[in-house]
Order: C-alpha cells, then sequence, then structure tokens
C-alpha cells in the first residue's frame, strides 16, 4: 500500500468549569495497486473456481470529523457524549457515543459506554469493483461496563463486561455458511466468492478481569482473564462460532528488576482451542487437496493454545542513550500448538500445520 496524504488536527477547550470539548478532523488519500492472476481451481468445499485476473488501480480519499464533550453532572460523576463523521467511498457515515464515570472513592470507580462504530471494508474486495465496491460498510454498537479498584498503591483490579452487536457484514448467497470477513487469510479464499451481499449479523460478549501489579522493590506483574462468545449469522443460517472464539483466554507476565542494569522477565499464555471446519475425507482423497465439510462448518475445536517465553535483558547506559542486549527462549516447554489442519498431498492424508516450536532468540536495541 502507498500512503500518499495524511493529515491529522486535534484540539481541546476548556468550555469552563467542569466542561471540556475535544474536537479534531483527519484526511487521508491513499492507494493500491493490484495484479493477481488466479487459475481455475477447485474451493475449500470442492466446488470449481473459475479463473480471476485482478489488474486495478485503487484510489481511496476518506476523512473525518469527530467532536465529544464531558462535563461533571456532580462531585464524583462525569458525562462524556460525542460523535464522529466519517466518508468514504462516497458514503457518510455518523458514528455517536456516550459514557458514564462515577469515582466512588479515590481508590473505586464504576463506569458505563456506548457507541456505534462503523469499519470499511478491506480493500482485496473493494478494489474487484461492481458489487463489491456498492457493498454497505459493516457497523457495530458496542456496549461495556467496568469496574475499577485500587487494591493497594501498586496494584489495580479492573473488571470489564462488554457487549457488542455487528450488521451489515457481506456473505455469499451461494455459500451462506461462510463468515466472509473471517476467511481472510485463512481458510477460505477470499477470491472464491463472486456473489457478495450485505445483511449477515454477529454478537460477541464477554467478560474480562485484569489485576496489575506496578514496578515495586524490583517486582511487577500482570494477570489477565477473559472468557468470551464471538458467533455470527447469515439470513437463514443457524448461528455459528467464528474462527477466533477461543472462549476462554489467561495471561501470566512478570519480571524483576534488581538494578538498573539488568532485568528478567517471563509471558505464560493461554487460550482455548477455536473452532475450525473439518476435512471432508471423502473430497480431499478424491481431489487429494484440502477441501472442507460444508455440512460442519467451524463445528469443531482446535486443542487449547498455551506458551511459556522467557527473556534476560542487560542495559548498557552511556551518555544520552542506551543498549539492550537480550536473550530469549519462546516456547520454553516445545508446546506442539497446532495452526490448522489440512491434507497432506505428498502422504495424501490429513495432517496439522504447528506453530512456533521451542526457539532460542538473542538481539541488540539502540536507545537514543
Amino acid at each position: 500500500r502507498f500512503m500518499e496524504d495524511n493529515e491529522l488536527i486535534a484540539e481541546s477547550w476548556l468550555a469552563g468549569e467542569g466542561v471540556s470539548v475535544v474536537f479534531g478532523a483527519e484526511a487521508d488519500l491513499s492507494s493500491d495497486s493490484f495484479d493477481n492472476w488466479f487459475a481455475p481451481d477447485t474451493g475449500y468445499t470442492g466446488e470449481p473456481m473459475p479463473g480471476l485476473d485482478l489488474e486495478t488501480d485503487l484510489e481511496e480519499r476518506q476523512w473525518g470529523a469527530y467532536a465529544e464533550a464531558s462535563v461533571g453532572l456532580f462531585p464524583g460523576l462525569t458525562a462524556t457524549a460525542g460523535s464522529r463523521v466519517d466518508r468514504s467511498r462516497d458514503d457518510l457515515m455518523a458514528s455517536p457515543r456516550g459514557s458514564l464515570r462515577y469515582r466512588l472513592s479515590d481508590r473505586t470507580a464504576f463506569s458505563a459506554s456506548g457507541g456505534l462504530f462503523r469499519q470499511d471494508l478491506p480493500s482485496d474486495l473493494v478494489a474487484r469493483g461492481g458489487i463489491f465496491a456498492d457493498l454497505d460498510s459493516p457497523s457495530a454498537v458496542h456496549g461495556v461496563i467496568g469496574f475499577s479498584h485500587l487494591i493497594q498503591d501498586e496494584t489495580r483490579l479492573t473488571v470489564e463486561i462488554y457487549d457488542k452487536e455487528y450488521s451489515d457484514l457481506p456473505f455469499d448467497p451461494t455459500r451462506p455458511g461462510f463468515a466472509i470477513l473471517d476467511g481472510l487469510g485463512s481458510e477460505q479464499d477470499l477470491y472464491s466468492f463472486d456473489t457478495l451481499t450485505t445483511g449477515g449479523d454477529a454478537r460477541s460478549l464477554g467478560v474480562e478481569v485484569l489485576v496489575e501489579k506496578k514496578l515495586v522493590s524490583g517486582l511487577y506483574g500482570i494477570l489477565a482473564g477473559s472468557w468470551s462468545s464471538a458467533r455470527y449469522r447469515n439470513p437463514g443460517e443457524p448461528w455459528r462460532d467464528r474462527i477466533y472464539d477461543n472462549r476462554f483466554t489467561f495471561t501470566a507476565e512478570g519480571g524483576y528488576k534488581p538494578g538498573r542494569s539488568w532485568e528478567f522477565s517471563a509471558r505464560w499464555v493461554y487460550a482455548g482451542g477455536r473452532p475450525y471446519t473439518p476435512l471432508d475425507l471423502e473430497a480431499s482423497a478424491l481431489h487429494n487437496r484440502t477441501i472442507l465439510d460444508e455440512s460442519r462448518i467451524n463445528g469443531e475445536r482446535l486443542p487449547a493454545f498455551h506458551s511459556l517465553n522467557i527473556r534476560a535483558d542487560r542495559r548498557f547506559t552511556f551518555d544520552g542513550s542506551n543498549l539492550v542486549a537480550y536473550a530469549s527462549i519462546w516456547n520454553a516447554y516445545a508446546r506442539r500448538n497446532i495452526a490448522t489442519i489440512y491434507w497432506n498431498e505428498v502422504e495424501r492424508c490429513p495432517d496439522e500445520i504447528l506453530q512456533w516450536g521451542l526457539m532460542p532468540v538473542i538481539g541488540l536495541e539502540y536507545e537514543f
């Protein structure tokens, strides 16, 4: 992508005691060149795919403006309301939003926010022109309730509950079971869809918990966990899990800094197995290639992902600059995390593509 021009203007203004206003505008001019050719093939669900010759230049002009005002309604309670307006592909889109924040004490606060958010379609779709360029932009309504409490001076607990409702998602009426945007760069071939329209829905809801300990006596750390459900539904189809619906995630990260020169840290991540569409074994064997079972879209889950990274840093301080030498080990206990399952055309059987195994990394960083 070639970014030809980008400009951002932002201002803030104190309108009076307890009242503040923030506003701004931005403009963006970008240009993409596509020169892609795809031979006729068989799609991931066994259907014949015609060839595609995409050779075009796509120039997009976008501008946006936003404004919001915050006012203290009474001691401890602050209300914020505003909106953003964007113009893209000859569409004018307004995105209003607002929030309330109440400070119960110096240590405890509650918040609630909501708004309408819009997002442009990927340029890969728009570049095909015709019906693809005329598709509606997806939109989402977000609602979030939050709680924050300072357990100790250096330790904070944050809890958030959210609900996000998506609409106007693109889908292919001839294969309505697939979520087009979820398939970009993963199990589906973007260019295998020829008759896209909009009308798909999705929903994401969940709860996130974060405990953060700031650096004190050389120690710091973060514990974060979440439960979520992300699903989609195209017209006439049942609700299905989205490909990144891991349900449960957990992260433990921390470190020790005995002084200014040394730092030792570790990070452990866990995520529930993501949904995937299993192979149609009979069709895959017949065509000797990956063919998915369209009757079980996102119907199975990969094993859970987890991994431990450890790292040691040595900092050298100079006049006005720093040199950091570090050594780390990714996936320290060599967990076999599966990225995807495919049909091995050499062995003529199902096989797995693994994510990074155990990997040592060393490097230098120079800061000035």
